[in-house]
């Protein structure tokens, strides 16, 4: 119905920000909070 399922990253994207929705944060501290490599939420936020 809506797809392909979402990956393990963004699923720990999607958790990190809905866990303080007004915490203000930048990309690099997102991905060192998830435990991401280096461009991780720029391929989650990136449209397909």
């Amino acid at each position: 119905m809506f797809g392909d399922a979402p990956s393990p990253q963004t699923v720990k994207v999607l958790l990190a920000l809905a866990a303080d929705p007004a915490r203000w944060r930048y990309g690099y501290g997102l991905v060192t909070e998830v435990h991401l490599k280096s461009g991780g939420v720029t391929a989650v936020c990136r449209p397909r």
